[in-house]
């Protein structure tokens, strides 16, 4: 009897541990405005919403698929699905996909429905629909997590300048991840095929199984920047509390021989990590029980990683440490794990009064550390194409600023400095139109005089908004931008009028880990050419340069027909120069002979003057001359003691 109580207790526990993943509702509003009356239409965005809508439903989702709204029509799919929302319950995943037009005026940003009539800028608010209009619906129901996706900045046929401004840059609300298809300042293209670039590389990465939403919007972010060549960089605003994936929805519980092998999988990937990560040997596994006859209240339980967060990914699952516990022996030491091949007898369960050891089934201490992220600061030690690639997946002005710091000289330079230029622009101009006042434009002007925003910040300046940002996307606490660390002289200087263009990049296929995070071709000791010798494998393999890397390809082809490889010039320059660029030295050493640098002595990521010197080389020529000493000023004349 007290045998049967403990066993229907433990499946209780088990049931509660996957009560998030039963109870959780999936609504999803998509909406595919192509038909435009007033303006040439899109072909793209109705296929988009079908195929979004598909790709929804076999998520899980209640999809509501709306295709050519109206204003009207749109205001009204949008408080309907408010209502769904609140009659499915608190636990409800609420998404919000919107392929059309999308433009902003004055710093806020509207959805342009099929039946707008627009004659002038001031014609935008009228007609279209606010996007704050739309937060503010999902907000005002609870809901677990609020997902809106906007495919929308396309090029903007309304727009009364050249210059393209893309979308503002919005605060997403607690509990909400709002996603762009092109980052502020740029416009998304409508793609060639079927489907615009975004929602194809979206339905490709959303199959993969347990990805984090989060970590799926950045593998996006760089399949959409590989397919348009730089072109197109999403971009997403995320205040999420929780964890989500699009798949799997009810899959079963894995097996013990799967927890194991997933455990394996986790190790191994986690050599692509950083090296000062600790990686687990096959011998080093966490210990877990073998395949035993499993308990049938836990046997009938569904997935227990759909709500564990990403680094509980590779723990084991609740049913499976259910019946760890059912098999355990009587008198177990502190410590104690079962013996290879042991198999509790079915239907075994422990006696009254017994407790399991504390720690008992855990890994022992430092047998396994899941890998941690990348940060900023990692890049120092990555190959220059490693480091843009983590640089376009962060997307952060300080991952920008640090690439232009470590190679202001590489192929991708411009773009970043175009890019960050722009990123910098829309944060300024996002806290000119918080603050709202004359001197907050007028400061703006005059911090970025060639900036995108100088002509709307110029009529502001005499006469600001009447109607401030709705505080649903707005941050709680308003923070003047940290100036940039690098000159940006594409909107620091006056520039003639035109739009600002990005150049065309060429970029690898990015690499990502068992959980969906960015794992470069090589990390540490070696990654980086500025800091250590390249590695030679001569066993049975070609050796050649990958970015300062030692890469290899298979015996008998020929590395140099390979388009990944590039062959290696030799870049000596007297007396220091600029750092390594794509096309590395073989092999740096500091001035006077020595040991190559360590992997992580900052101090000599770049050559040293004859003098003594460190080269004032993190600094492009522009920004050396910003910040050179000044010429001493020429006294002016008094009357008395005047020069001759």
């Amino acid at each position: 009897m007290v045998a049967g109580w403990r066993i229907g207790v433990l499946a209780l526990a088990a049931l509660a541990w996957c009560a998030p993943a039963l109870a959780e509702g999936r609504l999803a509003l998509v909406i595919g405005n192509s038909s435009y009356r007033s303006v040439n239409p899109l072909p793209n965005p109705a296929n988009d919403a079908k195929a979004m809508s598909g790709e929804l439903k076999s998520a899980g989702f209640d999809v509501t698929e709306l295709v050519d709204l109206g204003q009207s029509d749109m205001r009204r799919a949008i408080r309907d699905f408010a209502g769904k929302i609140a009659a499915k319950g608190p636990d409800t995943i609420a998404l919000v996909f919107y392929a059309g037009h999308g433009v902003q005026v004055d710093g806020e940003n509207f959805l342009v429905p099929v039946d707008a009539r627009i004659q002038r800028e001031a014609d935008i608010a009228i007609e279209s629909v606010r996007l704050a209009d739309v937060m503010n619906a999902l907000a005002g129901v609870p809901s677990k997590m609020r997902i809106v996706i906007l495919d929308a900045c396309r090029n903007n046929p309304f727009a009364t300048s050249k210059q393209t401004k893309g979308l503002a840059i919005v605060d997403a609300p607690t509990g909400s991840i709002v996603a762009y298809s092109t980052a502020p300042g740029t416009e998304a293209t409508d793609g060639s095929g079927a489907d615009s670039p975004y929602t194809t590389a979206f339905l490709e990465v959303a199959k993969q199984p347990h990805l984090q939403i989060e970590q799926l919007f950045k593998q996006v972010r760089l399949k959409v920047h590989e397919a348009t060549k730089g072109q197109q960089t999403p971009w997403e605003s995320s205040s999420l509390t929780s964890d989500f994936w699009f798949f799997p929805v009810d899959s079963p519980a894995p097996a013990a021989s799967s927890a194991v092998a997933a455990v394996s999988a986790t190790s191994t990937t986690a050599r692509l990590a950083p090296q000062r990560q600790t990686s687990v040997p096959s011998s080093a596994q966490p210990a877990t029980s073998p395949p035993a006859q499993p308990v049938t209240q836990a046997a009938a339980q569904p997935p227990t990683q759909s709500a564990a967060p990403a680094s509980a990914a590779a723990a084991p699952p609740a049913p499976a440490a259910a019946a760890r516990l059912a098999s355990a022996p009587v008198a177990a030491p502190a410590g104690y794990a079962p013996p290879a091949g042991y198999a509790a007898p079915a239907g075994y369960a422990p006696p009254a009064g017994y407790a399991a050891p504390a720690g008992y089934g855990a890994p022992p201490p430092g047998a396994y550390a899941p890998p941690q992220p990348l940060t900023v600061a990692d890049m120092r030690v990555m190959s220059p194409d490693d480091a843009f690639e983590f640089a376009v997946e962060q997307d952060t002005i300080p991952a920008y600023e640090e690439f232009l710091l470590l190679y202001p000289s590489d192929p991708h330079a411009d773009w970043v400095r175009t890019t960050l230029a722009l990123r910098v622009d829309a944060f300024a101009w996002r806290y000119a139109v918080l603050v709202n006042t004359p001197a907050a434009y007028a400061n703006y002007i005059a911090l970025y005089p060639g900036g995108v925003y100088v002509g709307e910040a110029t009529r502001l300046r005499l006469q600001p908004r009447l109607r401030p940002i709705d505080v649903v996307i707005a941050p709680r606490v308003v923070v003047a931008p940290v100036a940039p660390r690098v000159a940006l002289p594409l909107i620091q200087r006056q520039r003639v009028a035109g739009p600002i263009v990005l150049p065309v990049v060429v970029s690898r296929p990015a690499r990502f880990d068992a959980r969906g995070r960015f794992a470069p071709v090589s990390h540490g000791p070696g990654g980086n050419p500025a800091f250590a010798p390249r590695f030679h494998n001569l066993n049975d393999r070609h050796v050649n340069t990958f970015n300062g890397n030692t890469a290899t390809v298979p015996q008998g082809s020929n590395p140099q027909s390979n388009p990944q490889f590039r062959r290696q010039f030799v870049n000596q320059t007297p007396g220091g120069g600029n750092p390594p660029v794509a096309n590395a030295v073989p092999n740096v050493h500091p001035p006077g002979g020595g040991n190559p640098p360590v992997a992580n002595a900052v101090t000599n990521v770049h050559p040293v003057a004859p003098t003594g010197h460190p080269v004032n080389q993190f600094r492009p020529a522009m920004q050396r001359a910003q910040f050179a000493p000044k010429p001493k000023p020429v006294p002016k004349c008094d009357g008395k003691h005047c020069g001759r």
